[in-house]
């Protein structure tokens, strides 16, 4: 739970004993503590919260290399069935040709 600037306005220590200035040690040693721990709490989400942002733009970085990469594979792979394509068409007509000759 986060700590809000009003909380830290509104708090409220007791009046110290009688003969004493100040406020009471205790309560400003716990309010602290309390500060303390939110700060830590608070800190430890926005590092999470900033890890994973990382983390997922990694992840997209990845995503978009691995799409890249496997596009340009089919591009090649569709580039080479059409070259072998058109050897194989290429040698399919020189034998016909060969053959129209005999006849």
């Amino acid at each position: 739970m986060p700590l809000t600037p009003a909380d830290v306005h509104n708090v409220a220590f007791k009046k110290p004993p009688i003969g004493m200035r100040g406020y009471d040690e205790d309560e400003v040693d716990a309010f602290l503590d309390l500060v303390e721990a939110r700060t830590k709490s608070d800190q430890m989400v926005a590092e999470s919260r900033a890890k994973a942002e990382t983390m997922l733009a990694d992840a997209r970085t990845r995503s978009e290399s691995m799409e890249r990469d496997a596009r340009t594979k089919a591009q090649t792979l569709v580039s080479d069935a059409e070259r072998k394509h058109t050897e194989m068409v290429t040698g399919l007509e020189q034998k016909k040709a060969v053959l129209e000759k005999r006849i």
